[in-house]
């Protein structure tokens, strides 16, 4: 069965393969995340604005001890990710060259796939990445909320 190919967009960031019944690969690229040091920057930022600002401060939640431990392995596998999106970037343009696809069950697909699947696996759930991505979403959300206000008396802030 020939299907053709009605969505192909292949940019620096993202990817998108499908036809009208099959999406064949939808990926994006992971956003750059803070090294150790911007990471432990932006925590001790919100301490002291916090502070500054009347805020208890509870470290119940562990982030320095957890941006130093997920650090360096989230950031590998941060660029490993990367550089498997590349690769299958490279990999569905090989496969797929032009607006038609001819026989989905080949090895070429499940190849894809396997990789595609390989990727994912490194954004679920307990792994160093998506808990430090997961950190440091947390701190950037805390630093807005925290810089935002103007009084924080009564307000426990947990780091």
């Amino acid at each position: 069965m020939t299907s053709i190919v009605t969505t192909r967009e292949i940019h620096d960031n993202y990817f998108v393969i499908s036809s009208d019944h099959t999406c064949y690969a939808n990926e994006r690229k992971l956003e750059a995340i803070p090294s150790q040091e911007e990471a432990l920057a932006i925590r001790k930022q919100i301490l002291d604005t916090a502070k500054a600002k009347s805020a208890k401060i509870s470290f119940k939640n562990g982030y320095k001890s957890d941006i130093i431990a997920l650090s360096h392995p989230a950031l590998e596998q941060h660029d490993l990710y990367n550089q498997r999106f590349e690769a299958l970037k490279s990999y569905w343009l090989k496969v797929i060259p032009t607006n038609e696809i001819r026989d989905q069950s080949t090895p070429e697909f499940t190849q894809g796939y396997e990789l595609r699947n390989q990727m994912m696996a490194m954004l679920h759930g307990n792994t160093e990445l998506s808990q430090y991505i997961e950190i440091c979403n947390q701190l950037r959300e805390l630093k807005a909320n925290v810089v935002s206000s103007t009084s924080l008396s009564g307000v426990t802030i947990s780091l």
